[in-house]
């Protein structure tokens, strides 16, 4: 939902570069050393062809890249992504799924990647953890029943 907020005619390059400023739109110039670091990034997560595409006219899976790439264009030590194929044909599912096994390799990100199609888990995911329900009824009884 995260592309929505994105109206304005920002090109895909100035939505990545608005993750330094964790705005939605670009209100800042980024200085020669961002600019810089986010262009390497966008070419190391093969997305360089989008850079001077204006993000409204992206595909739903091209602007979904786009997003990931901003999402982790600081560098962060931990990148929660929830469901990040939801939505996607099986094409973009790939590209995604690539896109995620590419930043585990470049950078010291962790990631929690949650979804509920294990065919959709990137192979950079070492660990797992299946959520499953244990107990039904009232909160009073479920605490109850948890001690």
């Amino acid at each position: 939902e995260f592309h929505l907020r994105h109206t304005r005619r920002l090109t895909a390059f100035e939505v990545v570069l608005s993750g330094f400023f964790d705005s939605v739109g670009l209100y800042r110039t980024a200085d020669a050393r961002q600019a810089e670091s986010a262009r390497g990034l966008i070419e190391a997560l093969g997305i360089g062809g989008l850079t001077g595409r204006a993000f409204p006219h992206l595909s739903f899976g091209e602007q979904r890249m786009v997003l990931l790439a901003r999402a982790v264009v600081k560098l962060p030590e931990l990148l929660v992504l929830d469901e990040p194929c939801q939505g996607l044909d099986r094409v973009n599912r790939r590209r995604v799924i690539e896109m995620v096994d590419r930043i585990c390799r470049l950078s010291a990100t962790h990631i929690i990647y949650v979804t509920h199609y294990p065919d959709e888990i990137p192979a950079c995911i070492t660990h797992r953890l299946a959520l499953a329900p244990v107990a039904a009824g009232a909160p009073a009884a479920f605490s109850t029943r948890l001690g």
